[in-house]
């Protein structure tokens, strides 16, 4: 929504096959989507809707098909994402978790880039490694990493001396700076450990 208020072309791709769920969010109809295109049921130009003033358009999942990896690993697939960027600016593709099934890594073959988007706390660290080794296996290109629901007053180093200054820093009525009192808090090394590999 902020690259389509920027003023990009950008076409979002509900491509989990599996739990869907795009079109919960925006509220937006699911009879017809990506599984009806890409089985040549309907043309994509059809399918895709527009959501607000803005230049967002947004393919939703379509019915849930037997076979999710073979029609996302599929050359419509791929004939489909060719099509979308030639009239727009920015494609950007929800796939299933990339280690419960091969949907999201036969997708990070076929596009520019891959995200991974990690929930803070419940993504170990050991599973962030072995997304990155199975996206650069198909010759995927690992952009970078989201960080999800993050909870700022557990987090280390720069936040907690950011959000420390900005909502403990204070000025009296001589405008001199004073610091409310802070209580200190201890971690063990392995909640640290666990923080930062999440």
């Amino acid at each position: 929504m902020v690259m389509a208020q920027a003023g990009k072309r950008v076409v979002l791709i509900d491509a989990d096959l599996r739990r869907p769920n795009m079109h919960n969010f925006f509220g937006l109809s699911n009879d017809v989507g990506l599984t009806d295109v890409l089985i040549d049921d309907i043309s994509v130009e059809d399918a895709l809707i527009k959501v607000g003033e803005d230049d967002l358009q947004i393919l939703t999942s379509g019915g849930i098909p037997p076979n999710p990896a073979e029609l996302v690993g599929s050359p419509q697939m791929e004939t489909l994402l060719h099509k979308l960027e030639e009239q727009n600016d920015t494609i950007i593709i929800d796939s299933p978790p990339l280690l419960a099934v091969t949907d999201a890594s036969l997708l990070s073959a076929k596009v520019g880039g891959t995200i991974l988007v990690v929930d803070v706390g419940r993504t170990r660290r050991e599973a962030c490694q072995r997304s990155k080794v199975i996206v650069d296996r198909v010759g995927g290109n690992m952009m970078g990493v989201v960080l999800n629901k993050l909870n700022p007053r557990k987090a280390r180093g720069g936040y907690n001396y950011y959000y420390y200054n900005y909502y403990y820093t204070s000025s009296n009525e001589n405008g001199r700076t004073r610091h409310k009192k802070r209580t200190k808090r201890t971690t063990s090394k392995k909640e640290s450990q666990v923080t930062s590999a999440d």
